[in-house]
């Protein structure tokens, strides 16, 4: 008797430890949309937020790269001149 309820016990632990996959979470219409319009909002504030930060350093970076380029141009013409 004792051997039969541990192999019921038993049998019954391991048929409820299957892995399983859960099913998908379907979001509701309502919610989508809801969430649709935050991150829409939340977007365009981002692009906002980054085309002034683009704004206001796009002058000292351009002028960074203007001068590096010039710097190692200036270099390899005094290296021909120099051959």
């Amino acid at each position: 008797m004792y051997r039969l309820v541990v192999f019921l016990f038993s049998t019954l632990i391991f048929c409820s430890c299957e892995n399983e996959k859960p099913a998908p979470y379907v979001m509701p219409r309502e919610m989508m949309k809801e969430v649709d319009s935050l991150f829409l909002n939340q977007k365009d504030s981002l692009l906002i937020m980054t085309d002034s930060i683009c704004d206001t350093r796009y002058e000292a970076i351009y002028r960074q790269a203007k001068d590096s380029i010039k710097t190692k141009r200036l270099s390899e013409i005094e290296d021909i001149i120099d051959e």
